[in-house]
């Protein structure tokens, strides 16, 4: 059996508080076997906040 499942997790939180706060995460699995069937799943997350005082 051959199949692909191909995961992208993407995470990206932004908080500014005029301090430059700026951190993001990502990560990509791929598992390739030369495919006859292919899974994609792709999840994005981002969260921006922006406090100025």
């Amino acid at each position: 059996m051959c199949f692909s499942i191909i995961t992208t997790t993407t995470t990206t939180t932004t908080n500014n508080n005029n301090n430059n706060n700026t951190t993001t995460t990502t990560t990509t699995n791929n598992n390739n076997n030369n495919t006859s069937s292919t899974t994609t799943t792709t999840t994005t997350i981002t969260t921006t906040n922006n406090n100025n005082r």
